[in-house]
This record gives C-alpha cells, sequence and structure tokens, in this order.
C-alpha cells in the first residue's frame, strides 16, 4: 500500500503544480482585490499538494518498515498512466471543448478508472451531477466565467 500511495501522491503533486501554472494565466478582473477567477483553483492545488506531501510523510515508514509493501502491478500503472494523461488532456482541451464538455469526459474517465466493475449509467449520471454541481457554483454563486467551447 506504501508504494501505491507514494506514486499516487508524486502524480497529485505534478497534477497541482499544473493546476497552480494553469491558474496565472487567468484573467485579473478590474476592481477585485480580494480574490480573482485564479485564487479557488490555487487554494485547490495548494490543499491537494499539501495532502499529497501529507501522505507521501505518512507512507514512508510504512516502506521502510516493510510491513505492507505491495508489488505494483502493470493494471494499477496503467490506470495512474491514464489518469494523468486525462488530467493533461483535459486542461490543454479546455478551451477548444469547452467547461462543460471537457469535464463531461474528464470525470467520466476518472469514475471509470476507479470502479472495478464498470456501470456506465453510474458514471454518465454521477459526470453530468458533478458537472453541474461545479458550473452551478461558478456560474451563480462565483460569478465567475468558465471556458466556452464549440458547444457550450
Amino acid at each position: 500500500m506504501a508504494k501505491s500511495d507514494i506514486v499516487t501522491s508524486v502524480v497529485f503533486i505534478i497534477f497541482s503544480i499544473i493546476i497552480y501554472i494553469g491558474s496565472l494565466n487567468f484573467p485579473e478582473v478590474p476592481n477585485n482585490r480580494i480574490a480573482g477567477p485564479a485564487f479557488y483553483p490555487q487554494i485547490i492545488a495548494i490543499a491537494l499538494m499539501l495532502t499529497s506531501i501529507a501522505l507521501i510523510i505518512q507512507s514512508v515508514p510504512k516502506l521502510k518498515m516493510k510491513e505492507e509493501i505491495e508489488r505494483l502491478d502493470k493494471k494499477k500503472m496503467i490506470r495512474v498512466g491514464i489518469v494523468l494523461i486525462a488530467t493533461i488532456l483535459y486542461a490543454v482541451s479546455m478551451k477548444v471543448l469547452g467547461f462543460v464538455i471537457a469535464t463531461l469526459l474528464y470525470f467520466g474517465i476518472l469514475s471509470a478508472m476507479m470502479q472495478k466493475k464498470l456501470n456506465v449509467l453510474q458514471i454518465i449520471t454521477g459526470s453530468v451531477i458533478i458537472t453541474g454541481v461545479v458550473y452551478a457554483v461558478f456560474i451563480m454563486l462565483l460569478k465567475a466565467s468558465l471556458p466556452r467551447g464549440i458547444l457550450f
């Protein structure tokens, strides 16, 4: 368990760095002294990085004691690779596809990678609900603009 926790943490640290760097390109809002559009993604990126570092710190003693060392099998490594590639494609395709379509696809892929047995209805339902909630929070509550793509 310790090795997979460390590998997962490293992937999430890389992901949080990508999020943080990407948020630096967000436009500034005039006359906004408290928080602009980049504030929330930067907070999430920092929180993700801190929790990933905490998981690494927690996993290192387990690795040294060799109580629960598991072999990283090919299936797990392929899943981690798919999630990493999906994350990069999500960030890149956001401008072309827009927030709604890119997020639906991204959460669908993440859901599929997390499930042992694929349930297509559950994946579609979960992706639509998560995308809808995030969209509503950003548009209605935070009054933020999200990337628009070909259709939305």
